[in-house]
């Protein structure tokens, strides 16, 4: 018997943009952000550069936030400051 893989848990691909919208507004992101994903890995066919399909995409999603924070907190950094770390 088969059995369907609950929704809105990253196993689901493609996603339904409503749980990735929740799911960067728990993340603290904007609504922009998520839908900046949704098209980014849609073009991309919900695929990997090599072909391989993505079967997490709440991993892919932590990988695009954690870069849009690292982004943020380098502008933030001025370069006076890399004289005191």
């Amino acid at each position: 018997m088969a059995t369907n893989k609950p929704q809105g848990f990253g196993w689901g691909i493609p996603p339904l943009p409503i749980h990735v919208q929740i799911y960067f507004d728990q993340q603290g992101m904007t609504e922009q952000e998520a839908a900046d994903f949704i098209k980014h890995y849609e073009a991309n066919n919900w695929t990997y550069a090599g072909g391989q399909p993505i079967r997490d995409w709440k991993e892919e999603a932590n990988k695009w936030i954690w870069e849009i924070l690292s982004a943020q907190n380098w502008r933030r950094i001025k370069p006076t400051d890399f004289n005191k770390i």
